[in-house]
């Protein structure tokens, strides 16, 4: 399943002490909790994707603001984030 994939890359990301990695999945599996807290059901890989695609398009958003704002910083995680969670679609 696609939640185990994540978890299991989280825990090698905070192994490997990249933080920034860690802070990325750590987002996803949380809003993953929340829908399965909320609904009282376990996740399908289907809804999994439609978290990832959200955070993704949150991103790309936050990108935009970033870009017209100038700031270098969040333009460099916006495209980091999307980098990471491209490929668990």
């Amino acid at each position: 399943m696609l939640k185990e994939t994540l978890k299991k890359d989280e825990i090698a990301a905070m192994k490997a002490r990249d933080k920034a990695k860690v802070n990325v999945l750590r987002l996803v599996n949380a809003e993953i909790k929340a829908y399965e807290v909320n609904n009282r059901e376990d996740i399908s890989d289907e809804n999994v994707i439609k978290i990832i695609e959200k955070s993704i398009k949150q991103n790309k958003e936050a990108l935009e603001y970033a870009k017209q704002a100038n700031n270098e910083e969040k333009i460099a995680e916006g495209n980091f984030a999307i980098e990471v969670l491209t490929p668990y679609l």
